[in-house]
């Protein structure tokens, strides 16, 4: 029992469960428009989303700051993509179910799709031609370039036929005209083709420009103190590299070299130290002569004391007998 049954102004509120609806009902007061999606892709398909304008902020006055949208033309080149990916979904969709009249169907409208294609590409190429006035029936470029090597007045002709090209694909900027451009081609082709004794002249000058640029960088970096300074530096360096290489040379002889001069400084210690001993022995003898010549020197002294003391007590001797 609840402790507020005594109490008939509450209301008793029983906990249920969530309710799901499989289906929810329609009410009149809403309206609900069923969207169709492939009329919405066929609506928006020729426009464009363009979210330049959009506004990130949190200011509330520029909610219609979102994005803009515009219909795009469908250019010839992309009605052609679209075909042509069309008639590939249709041959895949025809090949996965296996359906024998439509792929004839397909075959059909891809002849017709290749012809459309070939017609646009002559329809330009014969617009090209009309622009540039060029007749079908002339040689073949190389045979026209082989001719005005061969025959160099017919440069003017082509001069103007490259002028109404300009005009019609468009022109850059350049600092000499076709004209001047040509001959200067020709010029060179032809003294690279057939003048031999030229092209050693020419070698020639490239190496004696190649010496005098060599000798000026060497004069030049002789009176720069700065670059004589890396130079040594670099002498140095490219010494000590050769040496290294030399010693690289000597590396297997290198072990005994090092034993044998180990044990030749072994030796020359124990010499240095037999030096210093007979050099310690020698400064003895030296001292132990000097001591003797002195004790030597004494004696002599004692000894004339003596017999002057024996000659003094001689004549006391005498002089008390008498």
């Amino acid at each position: 029992m609840s402790r507020f049954d005594d109490l008939s102004d509450i209301v008793n509120v029983e906990e249920t469960f969530d309710l799901h609806e499989e289906k929810l009902e329609r009410r009149d007061s809403i309206v609900e428009g069923a969207v169709d999606v492939d009329k919405s892709m066929s609506v928006f398909e020729k426009k464009m989303v363009d979210s330049h304008v959009t506004d990130f902020s949190d200011r509330i006055d520029r909610l219609d700051h979102t994005y803009e949208t515009y219909e795009v033309k469908e250019t010839l080149a992309n009605k052609i993509s679209r075909i042509r990916k069309e008639l590939e979904e249709l041959e895949d969709e025809i090949e996965k179910e296996d359906l024998v009249n439509e792929k004839e169907e397909v075959a059909k409208l891809q002849e017709v799709f290749q012809k459309l294609n070939t017609r646009t590409k002559d329809k330009k190429i014969v617009k090209l031609d009309d622009a540039l006035q060029i007749d079908s029936s002339e040689p073949s470029a190389p045979l026209q370039i082989q001719q005005a090597i061969e025959d160099p007045f017919k440069i003017e002709e082509y001069d103007k036929r490259l002028n109404k090209l300009e005009k019609a694909i468009g022109e850059e900027r350049m600092d000499k005209s076709i004209q001047t451009l040509i001959n200067d081609l020709f010029r060179k082709f032809k003294l690279l083709s057939n003048d031999e004794d030229s092209l050693e002249k020419i070698k020639e000058i490239i190496d004696q420009v190649n010496h005098k640029f060599e000798k000026s960088i060497t004069t030049r970096r002789s009176l720069d103190p700065s670059i004589q300074h890396v130079l040594d530096e670099d002498a140095k360096i490219n010494e000590i590299y050769t040496k290294f290489t030399q010693t690289q040379e000597f590396s297997n002889d290198l072990p005994f070299l090092i034993k044998r001069l180990e044990s030749l400084n072994e030796l020359h210690l124990k010499v240095n130290n037999s030096v210093q001993t007979v050099d310690s022995m020698e400064h003895d003898l030296d001292k132990f002569t000097k001591d003797l010549e002195s004790w030597d020197e004494n004696l002599i002294k004692l000894e004339s004391k003596l017999d002057t003391l024996n000659e003094s007590f001689e004549l006391t001797k005498t002089k008390h007998n008498l």
